[in-house]
């Protein structure tokens, strides 16, 4: 996925690099700028705070690297950091630091500037619950267990904030991870956060909760959201199945690589060739796309199809910055291809479970207690089977079902 900040943008090629675009006075300026660098191993994923001011990057054999700027030196967290495991995905607040591990363990610090150990964090009653994705906010955190004898996954919450989805006062203090039971019996497939929630079920239905001056949630007014509110209206007709949340917008992608927008419109945050704010989610004209991704005032989405195949496309505004001398410029009202060389890759948080993600042909397959299925389009499911019936006769998709383990979900292609 793109990492957008306010001094660049961050992307990792498919030859697993990370690349940096220094953000420039004008859009021209950004043809000679893309910096490639350096970091032990081969990148996976890289997670930025929501000012931008820290960075992490995990890689492939599991260890994560920090650092402040794209000019500091970057410092390696060892693995004793955090019980000697491997580290499977990252998330960073605005002073905190998550790290989950392969084994499903979640470990948390303030100061993840320094290399010390970490702790772990356990759901309250559920000490040996497996932790399945995780995110940050500004000041609070999200993540979402299996918990054993449970038929689905839950969301658990810390921090302090609206944000909470628990109801109540804004500023109450959550140290331990509190449960949000506010999902039915649908498991929870993608989330993200800001200064606003938005979370994906398995059924494609979406909820929301939060800050909402500008109509981010996409419930239909700027009314703010203490609990989880089911997202109506246009997307109860597309199942989604990707979200990333800006400051006071939000983008979402659903199965068919569709792009949706919702909240604040200014310098062109939404992708539809004005800065007026909708409160409603309405779609971006732009090439069908596998991954999306929000910060701040700015938007992109990695291509999927043909020549835009791992092309980045961006769109939004520059924050204001004195020091800097740069002022509100728009890169680009509506979707532009960012001018890089290097085509970005499909890793760690292009589609939700994608580290527990399986396929199984046969009427009564069965999956693996920790291999949740999530939709995927079907011109992918095409590639996969194709690959997977080269060799032999093929089997019509629609006769192939699939079950979840976790929640027993059932679908047909």
């Amino acid at each position: 996925m793109p990492v957008l900040c306010p001094h660049c943008t961050v992307v990792v090629s498919e030859s697993s690099k990370m690349h940096v675009v220094p953000h420039a006075r004008s859009r021209r300026d950004f043809d000679s700028s893309l910096q490639q660098i350096t970091l032990p191993g081969s990148v996976k994923d890289v997670q930025t705070s929501g000012s931008g001011s820290r960075f992490a990057a995990l890689n492939w054999s599991g260890t994560v690297t920090t650092w402040k700027t794209v000019q500091s030196a970057p410092v390696e967290i060892k693995m004793s950091a955090f019980g000697g495991r491997r580290a499977l995905q990252i998330a960073l607040g605005e002073n905190h630091m998550l790290i989950m591990t392969i084994d499903g363990a979640l470990f948390t610090r303030d100061d993840y500037s320094r290399c010390i150990a970490m702790r772990r964090l356990h759901p309250t009653n559920h000490v040996n619950a497996r932790a399945c994705f995780i995110t940050a906010g500004r000041r609070h955190s999200f993540a979402v267990f299996e918990c054993d004898g449970e038929q689905r996954n839950s969301m658990w919450f810390a921090g302090t904030g609206v944000e909470s989805g628990l109801g109540g006062a804004t500023d109450i203090q959550y140290d331990n991870l509190t449960r949000i039971d506010a999902f039915g019996s649908c498991n929870i497939m993608a989330i993200d956060s800001s200064e606003h929630t938005v979370v994906v079920m398995q059924n494609g239905s979406m909820y929301s909760w939060g800050e909402n001056s500008m109509g981010q949630l996409g419930v239909g007014d700027a009314e703010i959201r203490k609990r989880p509110t089911m997202v109506k209206g246009v997307m109860s007709t597309h199942h989604v199945v990707s979200v990333s949340c800006g400051s006071q917008h939000t983008i979402a992608l659903d199965n068919h690589r569709n792009v949706f927008t919702s909240g604040r419109g200014n310098s062109g945050a939404l992708g539809r060739g004005n800065s007026r704010h909708t409160n409603v989610f309405k779609r971006v004209n732009v090439p069908p796309a596998k991954q999306v991704s929000a910060n701040g005032t700015r938007s992109a989405a990695v291509g999927a199809i043909g020549k835009h195949n791992g092309r980045l496309f961006v769109w939004g505004g520059i924050p204001h910055s004195r020091k800097a001398g740069i002022r509100q410029n728009p890169i680009a009202f509506t979707p532009a291809i960012l001018p890089i060389e290097a085509r970005v890759g499909l890793y760690a948080n292009s589609l939700p479970y994608e580290h527990r993600l399986a396929f199984t042909m046969g009427t009564h397959s069965r999956i693996g207690a920790y291999s949740p299925i999530c939709s995927l389009s079907q011109d992918i499911l095409e590639s996969i089977f194709d690959m997977c019936f080269s060799n032999g006769p093929r089997v019509p998709l629609r006769s192939q079902g699939c079950k979840n383990q976790r929640g027993g979900a059932n679908f047909d292609i």
